[in-house]
């Protein structure tokens, strides 16, 4: 909790612009089908928006614009932010190569340990809500 001495730092662009939208309506929610920007706990916006009526994703830049090339659309793995040209895989994306792989891809054994290695630290990741590794 802050104390009364502690001065408040000013509402950034995203702050402000994610407030204008959730104050529209009179009962202070977001108006249905209306996009509300994400912030991360600084007020910048986090790399990756994507619309909750929508579905659709995209990156952004450090003013909240758009990126050329990065919109995707509802159920598509989203765009990676922070490796242009990549995609993010999902959990249940990586589950089904590595049952598809396991049925199919005997003479890949190599590559299939090491994608079973990325699945399963990206579940640790997730449960732990930890950064993932690179291999």
């Amino acid at each position: 909790m802050k104390s009364s001495a502690e001065p408040t730092r000013p509402k950034t662009h995203c702050e402000l612009h994610r407030d204008s939208v959730q104050t529209t309506s009179p009962e202070g929610y977001p108006i249905p089908g209306a996009f509300v920007p994400q912030c991360d706990d600084n007020g910048q916006y986090t790399a990756q928006q994507c619309h909750g009526s929508t579905g659709h994703c995209w990156c952004v830049d450090g003013t909240g614009k758009e990126k050329p090339g990065t919109r995707t659309p509802p159920g598509a793995a989203p765009v990676d932010c922070y490796k242009p040209g990549e995609t993010v895989r999902t959990i249940h994306q990586m589950m089904m190569v590595v049952i598809i792989c396991n049925a199919k891809c005997k003479a890949h054994t190599e590559q299939l340990i090491l994608f079973k290695i990325k699945f399963w630290l990206a579940v640790i990741s997730i449960i732990h809500d930890v950064p993932q590794t690179s291999l």
